[in-house]
């Protein structure tokens, strides 16, 4: 279908509309189906050649479909005289005591995503048990706390590693804590390069350091839920439509990456709309591999933030549409993904 039955670009009726499993946008897709934050359905797109030019409409918002063609700078051979530094590194600050598995997750995505270079910092008590299970990163103990997060130190010691970074990726399993955000509101203000921020440092705190621009970071991506975005922004509650998220994310002063059923890319001026992976997604450690994925396209200076999260957003949906036709959405295990980003740009 072209449309849900019972959809129009005037009115959306929330019990009035065909609830299909799959709906195919041949042509050019209609707004309507972007409209909410919510998916009505799964999403498929079939290019039948009419998107070149529709882009030039005189929308208030531009809003733009993220294809697969968004990969093709990535299918192609790398040099051969060419060594590791070439493609970047990223340093990942991450996990806790309690949460070792979020660091875990983000490093293995990172990895395998194309960073030359990936070293992650987590607190000194979980490095030697995981720094085995991936060789390929290097491993830096910060100092803790009583509870098993780093602590106010540990800005010391990944400030003294800085200039050995082309990216910075923080978040997933790093605990809310006060410690966590005075460490990333250093980093922020110190440190001149692209900077990632993930789960647990979107705090109202650090989200104030970028706001008033009280930080030095190159670029700044941040990749909440809509849970996490409402915590950030204070918000009880956010009514979604493109203007109220322009306006949103152009007062943060950042890229936001707003994840959901479909996924959103904003820059504060354009909307990049993103409707692969769904259900399969739907379970713990999802956001910390999609952050990891991400980092590693910053850290190669893929283009700028926008571009770098357009990038890690597709190739993280496409690879769980092909787990799940292979597995299915229900019995598989949120690291399964990882066996298919391979296939994603073959």
């Amino acid at each position: 279908m072209d449309i849900p039955t019972g959809l129009s670009e005037s009115q959306i009726d929330d019990e009035l509309y065909f609830k299909s499993d799959f709906c195919y946008l041949a042509g050019i897709p209609k707004q309507t189906v972007f409209k909410r934050h919510s998916a009505f359905t799964r999403i498929r797109f079939i290019d039948t050649g009419l998107m070149e030019g529709a882009n030039d409409r005189d929308d208030v918002v531009k809003q733009y479909y993220l294809s697969s063609d968004c990969l093709n700078s990535l299918r192609t051979l790398r040099p051969v005289n060419v060594e590791k530094r070439v493609f970047g590194h990223l340093f990942i600050i991450a996990g806790s005591a309690l949460m070792p598995g979020a660091l875990l997750m983000s490093v293995k995505a990172a990895i395998q995503s194309g960073a030359g270079l990936v070293t992650a910092f987590a607190p000194g008590s979980i490095v030697s048990s995981l720094s085995a299970q991936v060789p390929e990163a290097m491993w830096i103990p910060l100092p803790e706390t009583n509870f098993g997060t780093i602590s106010a130190q540990a800005g010391d010691v990944i400030l003294s590693y800085a200039n050995n970074a082309t990216a910075i990726m923080a978040g997933p399993g790093l605990g809310l804590s006060r410690d966590t955000e005075m460490v990333i509101q250093e980093i922020l203000q110190k440190i001149n390069l692209p900077i990632l921020l993930d789960a647990d440092t979107l705090v109202p705190r650090v989200l104030e350091v970028i706001q008033k621009g009280k930080h030095n970071a190159k670029q700044i991506v941040l990749t909440p839920h809509l849970g996490e975005f409402l915590r950030m922004t204070k918000l009880v509650e956010f009514t979604f439509n493109p203007e109220n998220l322009v306006n949103m994310v152009k007062n943060i002063g950042a890229t936001v990456v707003l994840k959901g059923a479909m996924t959103r890319i904003c820059d504060g001026e354009k909307i990049y709309i993103n409707t692969r992976g769904g259900p399969v997604f739907s379970r713990g450690g999802s956001g910390d591999i999609l952050a990891g994925i991400i980092g590693a396209q910053l850290a190669q200076g893929l283009g700028d933030v926008t571009v770098a999260s357009a990038l890690g957003v597709t190739i993280h949906g496409m690879a769980g549409e092909y787990l799940a036709r292979d597995r299915g959405q229900i019995m598989v295990r949120t690291t399964e993904v990882l066996d298919y980003l391979p296939k994603v740009i073959r």
